[in-house]
């Protein structure tokens, strides 16, 4: 397959991974969330405004996927995610053919780990690398055959948009969208794909950019656009992800956070913590399972606030969250 001409079990893939990246940051930012003490400080704030922006961008993803019969399932999408070492899924930070910015971003941004843990330095820095903006040059996108080989979220984004519009024939709409939290977003009302073909693929755009403009992808302006801004319970609702990120990597003084062990002893009030977040995010995933394939789940909801419970119920009784 050329890099200019995809065919739809490439864009399939492509479109798998991207759930499963905006998936991996979910966990990801709520353990950290969850670590600081203070939940009424900025930092606690600005996390958690874009955790709730990345279930959305889940949702988003999940919805173009359906809309190419993309498919979403435990093994392949929604399985438990890894946190090892510094391997964030499907990305590599690095200088060189893999990189179209002019220095390597993880430079700027070390030491960083993609391990769940509180809110401390080497955690701030991984987010901003998964953050980190893909300037608009005007040029092209950099296609990949092999989806690993993106340096950027924007940059793989970008390509989905491109090899989208190749396959735009094949978008079907209102094939097992969901929506959960256009109530949340006053100018962002349609956030499901509901037209066939080229119609839909207008529609494809415009949920793709929602996600990159909130955080993820080609940096257009230090704003994120009005439609796209958090009208309910926002928080800095202008800021994109990666500006977010940084204010709080630039914070004089943060916030303080609670330390965990891996292996509490067995018996221990953090060692059934952790079971409890591990038997709670099972629940979790087969929330999303059935909803993404066109089952409703009335628990997700509930769930999900059980969820973040769950990891703070780690925290407080010194115990690191794990999820397997």
């Amino acid at each position: 397959m050329s890099a200019l001409h995809w065919d739809i079990t490439h864009l399939r893939q492509h479109l798998q991974y991207a759930i499963q990246l905006e998936y991996w940051t979910v966990p990801f930012y709520m353990c950290a969330m969850y670590s600081i003490k203070d939940p009424t400080s900025d930092a606690f704030k600005l996390l958690q405004s874009i955790a709730h922006q990345e279930m959305l961008h889940m949702q988003l993803a999940c919805n173009v996927a359906n809309a190419f019969d993309t498919e979403i399932d435990e093994v392949q999408v929604f399985a438990t995610p890894a946190y090892v070492g510094t391997q964030v899924p499907h990305l590599q930070f690095t200088d060189g053919e893999l990189n179209r910015d002019p220095f390597d971003p993880s430079l700027s941004y070390r030491p960083y780990s993609a391990e769940l843990g509180p809110l401390d330095e080497p955690r701030i820095n991984a987010m901003c690398l998964i953050e980190y903006p893909e300037i608009d040059s005007g040029e092209p996108p950099q296609l990949k055959e092999n989806v690993s080989e993106y340096s950027s979220i924007g940059q793989f984004y970008q390509a989905v948009l491109f090899g989208a519009g190749q396959l735009a024939d094949q978008i079907r709409g209102n094939l097992n969208q969901v929506d959960h939290f256009s109530r949340f977003y006053q100018g962002f009302p349609d956030q499901t794909i509901t037209l066939d073909g080229r119609p839909g693929y207008a529609q494809v755009t415009r949920l793709v950019n929602a996600i990159t403009d909130q955080g993820e992808g080609v940096r257009r302006s230090n704003e994120v656009p009005p439609d796209y801004r958090n009208t309910a319970d926002g928080f800095n609702n202008s800021q994109d992800h990666f500006d977010k990120f940084n204010l709080i990597k630039s914070l004089t003084q943060r916030p303080e956070c609670y330390s965990g062990v891996a292996n509490p002893p067995p018996g221990s009030e953090g060692a059934r913590a952790q079971q409890i977040l591990i038997e709670q995010f099972k629940r979790f995933r087969a929330d999303l399972v059935s909803e993404f394939n066109g089952h409703h789940s009335p628990n997700f909801g509930p769930n999900m606030a059980s969820l973040g419970g769950a990891f703070l119920n780690c925290w407080k009784n010194g115990a690191l969250p794990r999820l397997a």
